[in-house]
């Protein structure tokens, strides 16, 4: 059962890793691939909240590390693949034809402020009751 474990930690890792260094080459298949991911992680996390496995490693001498699915991270691990795979299927009709699906809009390119004050007027301000000569 410690398979399950080791998948339910790299099929999304590993989704984003060729998602992320694909590039433009990845721009057509990224919504099929993000949700295919997120499908498939959440069906090993029904599977891990289901049969709660175990796995452990040696880490230093004397000292094991582990991952284990208990109660609490069962429910976890079920409620975070499932929003995840909503907000990836909703995302995925968001963009149109010849969008860039694989990467989300920067906020230089997607016209949103990039600082908090990118929209007030400048100070001292300009004015004809205020001179260049009074600054």
């Amino acid at each position: 059962m410690s398979v399950l474990l080791w998948l339910l930690i790299s099929v999304p890792l590993g989704a984003g890793a060729v998602l992320g260094l694909g590039g433009r080459a990845t721009d057509r298949s990224a919504p099929l691939l993000a949700v295919a991911a997120a499908l498939a992680t959440l069906g090993l996390a029904v599977a891990g909240a289901v049969t709660r496995p175990e796995a452990s490693a040696p880490l230093f001498t004397g000292m094991r590390a582990g991952l284990a699915v208990d109660g609490l991270s069962a429910v976890m691990v079920v409620t975070v693949a499932a929003v995840a795979l909503a907000v990836l299927a909703y995302s995925a009709g968001e963009f149109g034809r010849d969008e860039n699906r694989g990467r989300l809009p920067s906020p230089r390119t997607s016209g949103f402020p990039t600082s908090p004050t990118a929209h007030r007027r400048p100070w001292p301000p300009t004015s004809p009751l205020c001179p260049r000569s009074a600054r």
